[in-house]
């Protein structure tokens, strides 16, 4: 776990035991877990974070090890253009992505910290990026309301694959379980239900003095499109209810059958998908 009060955290989950910590010199925004963990030895797991400028340390995206007592860190990457709203492994653990305020996505290589490669995804701050199981698509979106699905596959040199404009702020987007080879293929290949979910709403310190409803906080579902050329648009499939405050973190189920969404409101939202993708039932855990 990270927070702004610059600490990661790691735990024994089943447990809730604290098992080792690290203060870093800035806010810590995010924290992710390797797949696959370093060959040294002894072995040992690996994960990354991101954290913000403090005084004259500057922001830096960090990969550490942890061997099961100490937390050592390996790479730190401080060649930022801005402070990474999120950091992410990518495809088998080779690469960081980090999503920056000038609507980058940004790759690097996770054992030299070199810059592989520039997304540029929107013209507003990347709010949340999500990739695909096979870290071969990865969808993004931002406060400029829109949701974008890009090609990641070797090749495609990260073209846009699926875009959908929306009525809202977005801060989070999941997508479900699907493959570049579905997502990129013909439309007989491509899913039919629920295969990104994106929701957000207006901040809520500004929720009061404007006409923004509790509609505002519901998770827009969204098939793929079916039109034979790419790009193309997603399709609504549907909005779940029940927020009162924006929503922040969005995750499928690794079958697709279920959703879940947190908010300002202080609730997890568990909502059940339908075979077509449609929502049939919910319930919701207090926090």
């Amino acid at each position: 776990t990270c927070g702004a009060d610059r600490l990661v955290i790691v735990w024994v989950a089943r447990a809730s035991k604290e098992l080792a910590r690290v203060e870093l010199p800035g806010v810590v925004r995010a924290v992710e877990w390797a797949a696959v963990g370093s060959t040294g030895e002894p072995p040992a797991e690996r994960f990354v974070t991101c954290n913000n400028r403090f005084g004259s340390h500057a922001a830096a995206l960090t990969i550490w090890s942890f061997d099961g007592t100490d937390i050592q860190e390996i790479l730190r990457i401080a060649d930022l253009p801005s402070p990474a709203s999120q950091v992410r492994w990518g495809r088998g653990d080779e690469t960081v992505a980090s999503a920056h305020d000038n609507g980058e996505l940004i790759f690097w290589r996770s054992d030299t910290g070199e810059e592989v490669k520039r997304l540029k995804a929107h013209d507003s701050a990347i709010s949340k990026f999500d990739f695909s199981g096979d870290r071969d698509l990865v969808a993004t979106v931002s406060h400029d309301k829109s949701v974008r699905i890009w090609d990641l596959a070797d090749g495609a040199d990260g073209r846009p694959l699926y875009r959908a404009e929306t009525d809202r702020p977005i801060n989070a987007v999941a997508l479900g379980p699907i493959t570049r080879a579905a997502a990129a293929g013909a439309p007989s290949q491509r899913p039919e239900r629920c295969a990104v979910i994106a929701a957000g709403g207006q901040d809520a310190r500004d929720v009061t003095t404007s006409s923004s409803s509790k509609e505002q906080f519901g998770t827009l579902m969204f098939r793929l499109g079916t039109a034979e050329e790419l790009p193309c648009e997603l399709e609504a499939d549907g909005v779940t209810k029940g927020h009162f405050g924006p929503v922040h973190t969005l995750a499928f189920s690794s079958d697709g059958a279920f959703i879940a969404s947190g908010s300002e409101d202080g609730c997890v939202r568990l909502h059940v998908l339908g075979g077509s993708g449609a929502n049939t039932a919910a319930t919701t855990a207090s926090d």
